[in-house]
């Protein structure tokens, strides 16, 4: 039965988008959540990302 694949990290603010591509590649993930990320979607190298359904961050 598949199931789905989450990556959830907290990343400080670090730019870090062609780590967060590979481990997303090399470990198929499905739903990708960044808290503290100030990094665009759009510098993301993922094949089948959908801009469309990247939220914005959250401010309080």
């Amino acid at each position: 039965m598949p199931s789905t694949k989450f990556l959830f990290w907290n990343i400080n603010g670090k730019p870090l988008p062609d780590v967060i591509s590979h481990i997303a590649h090399v470990r198929a993930v499905d739903l990708i959540i960044l808290t503290e990320s100030r990094i665009e979607a759009s510098l993301l190298q993922i094949s089948g990302l959908t801009e469309d359904l990247v939220k914005p961050p959250y401010d309080a």
